[in-house]
């Protein structure tokens, strides 16, 4: 590859193709809203808020792929910068206007979700814990849309979470670069409960609660039988040779 993607063709042509379906996934759910509109306003606060969040998700996964340009595409550790701040902080307020979207009628919602929204990119700058903003942040936006369609469909954004948090555990452990778009790409796969549980909404169904588990146990099953192949991986040789060696 050139000088700026320092991965192998194949890996970089799956890693930023993973990151580019990632950019182009919140475009599902906006039309899924446009298209449904009327049951929108019905269901929620305001569904323009809502449109503004995915938009604000499309300029954070830019924002990621800026950072990676910076890292030549070669994810080594998670090291604070300036487009990471961006991405994640664009992400939180995604979730918190996603939480006011839904249920900003109520009186405590909107405080909380502008509280988290701003803690999170003070806290990344000052160096205090993140986790709050970003799990309170994460579960809010979760209960407030499942209290919105009553459809177990929108927990699978936590499994999304999960998920990427599994593969970027591994990332980092074995520097295996093929993982980088397995991290990103579980995001994009979350993002389709939005869409999903406005078509169930539509037809009058739900996602079973025993379809549910059933995803949660296979996946989870899935991924404690994948770990020890995983973590075994090789690091991905660079090709500007610059050293990879495992931590």
């Amino acid at each position: 590859m050139t000088a700026e993607i320092d991965l192998p063709r194949p890996t970089a042509i799956w890693v930023i193709t993973a990151h580019l379906l990632t950019i182009a996934a919140p475009v599902i759910p906006i039309i899924a809203i446009y298209r449904n509109m009327p049951l929108m306003q019905e269901l929620l606060y305001s569904p323009a808020l809502l449109i503004d969040g995915l938009l604000i998700l499309i300029i954070a996964s830019v924002c990621e792929s800026a950072q990676n340009t910076a890292d030549r595409w070669y994810l080594t550790e998670d090291k604070p910068a300036l487009l990471d701040w961006c991405f994640n902080s664009l992400v939180v307020l995604f979730m918190c206007l996603t939480s006011i979207a839904c249920r900003g009628d109520l009186p405590w919602v909107a405080p909380l979700a502008i509280t988290l929204a701003a803690y999170y990119p003070l806290a990344y700058a000052l160096g205090w814990p993140r986790e709050p903003g970003q799990a309170g942040s994460g579960l809010l936006m979760t209960a407030l849309l499942f209290e919105r369609f009553a459809d177990p469909v929108i927990f699978l954004q936590l499994l999304s979470v999960f998920l990427t948090l599994y593969f970027f555990h591994l990332l980092l452990k074995t520097k295996a670069q093929s993982l980088h778009g397995f991290t990103t790409g579980v995001n994009a796969v979350g993002l389709m409960a939005i869409p999903v549980a406005i078509h169930n909404h539509q037809l009058g169904q739900t996602l079973s609660w025993f379809a549910l588990a059933a995803i949660i146990a296979v996946t989870s099953a899935g991924c404690a039988l994948l770990y020890p192949k995983l973590a075994a991986l090789s690091a991905t040789p660079r090709p500007s040779g610059v050293d990879n060696g495992k931590n």
